[in-house]
């Protein structure tokens, strides 16, 4: 396992140093839930207070990323940790030898699948309650890593992975990632890939 430092924008546009963590293990996980828990808790108070309607809320709120921990245990599970300011910022759990390209063009081939990736709730945009990010870019970043993962993999820079309808306009926008349908095995999610040029492109800042 190694950490390295980064570059974290803040809110007001200042930079700061964080920490990235190129290996998940289960006690990062327990601690990402310790943290992000009472964030959540006081989330859905505001929500409620404020009268915003539930079809609104973010929707990984229900997500519990202890009970994640024991996926660490496969093989072929991997992932990433941003810290910064004692508090974990963002985390990604990662796949590959049970997931395959689906785009046409490459169909069959390995790629990196992106199980879940999150980042804390104080970095959530919820315009319903005005709330603006602490740090921003923390799930570019993640995305980042886990394309060039891909890349260390020979894999070309292909990631997968299914997106929650609010996060649809990032994914395709934001990382150039195609999207290739909605998936009825994963509860109609819409289904995105990102292609070796889609991934030269994202790197190079396009």
């Amino acid at each position: 396992m190694s950490v390295r430092q980064i570059e974290l924008r803040r809110a007001d546009g200042s930079f700061t140093k964080g920490e990235l963590h190129d290996e998940l293990v289960p006690g990062h996980l327990l601690l990402v839930e310790q943290q992000w828990s009472g964030g959540r808790v006081d989330l859905i108070a505001t929500l409620q207070r404020l009268g915003v309607e539930p079809k609104k809320w973010p929707q990984s709120l229900h997500w519990n990323w202890a009970a994640k921990a024991r996926e660490l245990w496969m093989l072929e599970a991997a992932g990433f940790i941003i810290g910064c300011d004692g508090k974990w910022q963002g985390a990604m759990l990662t796949k590959s030898a049970t997931h395959a390209s689906l785009h046409p063009k490459t169909l069959g081939k390995p790629l990196i699948y992106v199980d879940y990736v999150e980042v804390a709730p104080w970095n959530w945009a919820i315009e319903a309650i005005g709330q603006q990010p602490e740090f921003k870019g923390v799930g570019s970043t993640l995305i980042r890593e886990a394309v060039l993962l891909s890349r260390d993999e020979e894999f070309e820079g292909r990631i997968g992975l299914h997106s929650l309808p609010g996060a649809e306009w990032f994914y395709a926008n934001r990382c150039g990632m195609e999207e290739l349908g909605r998936d009825a095995a994963k509860e109609h999610m819409t289904y995105f890939e990102l292609t070796k040029e889609g991934a030269d492109r994202f790197l190079n800042g396009g």
